[in-house]
């Protein structure tokens, strides 16, 4: 069953070259908008994303629902799965996640468009982890490279909208694999994307480490060798909502700095595990400027469908010190 029956109110625009979308009307903002985000990358037809991640859910157990199991993801999840349905899942990963918020005027409506713009860039940490093994061991006491699910580092960028009952219906989305010099020139939360070395533990002053649940309940797989997907894994970290406050509209067409950066580590340290962290802003409060989330989930080792996950938050201030004191709030 084809669940795409969504809205094709701006599709056309992506199964089109880059340099066509150059030329669209100025007046139109959204054409604008999606030309800037997506420069540099492959142009894909966004029909065929949205089918392609509807091809991977369980069906729809609304009954009568109208809605599509496609209709209550959330932007940040929808775009995971993009990369994680068209590029396949990967072991050995370091994804970067970062969210943009705006709003198009939308006449004849008197309220403006909310767009979702996201990229996720998911780096292929294989390689890198097979050459520490060769300085560490030798050639000769290391396993072949095929063992470590090397492969390449890629980066989609996509523009979602809620409408008609989706929380996030494509509206564009583009794809370009990155060369290992321009990933090695990638921050994911102000430490190298490629690194070995980098570390959530010191990229804020997280308070205590609690045992907390994951909601496995999705239409896509919550669960991969014993840890959450990173779509699973992504809505507790960005607090469960889908927009916050925008205060302008795009009257210059520039794309807007992302207000929430997240990084997803699997299997990167001496265990199998998932490691996370994000950082929120465009908070609108007086006193915090960002909100910094962690979870480390680990597998329960005993059969068991769902993984042991933890924990912790750190405040930002906007004045006083550039952190709060573990488990206190912003003066």
């Amino acid at each position: 069953m084809c669940y795409v029956g969504s809205v094709v109110l701006v599709t056309a625009l992506t199964a089109v070259a880059p340099w066509a979308m150059a030329q669209a009307s100025e007046a139109d903002p959204l054409d604008a908008l999606s030309t800037r985000f997506l420069d540099g990358y492959e142009a894909q037809d966004s029909l065929q994303v949205l089918q392609r991640i509807a091809d991977t859910l369980e069906p729809s157990s609304q009954g009568a629902s109208i809605f599509p199991p496609t209709s209550d993801i959330s932007p940040l999840a929808m775009a995971v799965l993009a990369l994680e349905t068209a590029e396949g899942p990967r072991d050995r990963v370091r994804y970067r996640i970062t969210h943009r918020l705006e709003a198009l005027p939308n006449p004849p409506k008197a309220s403006p468009l909310p767009l979702s713009l996201i990229q996720v860039d998911r780096f292929s940490m294989g390689a890198a982890i097979h050459q520490d093994v060769i300085d560490a061991y030798g050639a000769e006491h290391a396993a072949p490279l095929e063992s470590f699910d090397a492969g390449p580092h890629v980066s989609w960028r996509l523009i979602t909208h809620p409408v008609q009952g989706m929380r996030a219906d494509i509206l564009a989305a583009g794809r370009v694999e990155l060369s290992d010099t321009q990933a090695e020139s990638m921050n994911c939360l102000n430490s190298p994307c490629l690194s070995l070395d980098a570390s959530l533990d010191n990229v804020a002053p997280w308070g205590e480490m609690t045992q907390t649940s994951l909601a496995l309940e999705a239409p896509y797989p919550v669960v991969h060798e014993g840890l959450p997907t990173p779509a699973t894994a992504i809505d507790p970290l960005a607090g469960g909502r889908d927009v916050i406050e925008i205060e302008r509209l795009s009257e210059s067409r520039v794309v807007p700095e992302p207000f929430m950066e997240g990084v997803i580590e699997l299997n990167l340290g001496q265990g199998t595990a998932l490691n996370a962290g994000m950082r929120r802003g465009g908070l609108l409060d007086d006193s915090i400027a960002a909100i910094w989330k962690r979870l480390i989930v680990m597998p329960t080792g005993n059969g068991s469908e769902i993984p042991i996950a933890y924990g912790a938050q750190a405040y930002e201030c906007q004045r006083g010190p550039t952190f709060s004191p573990a488990g206190e709030f912003c003066p």
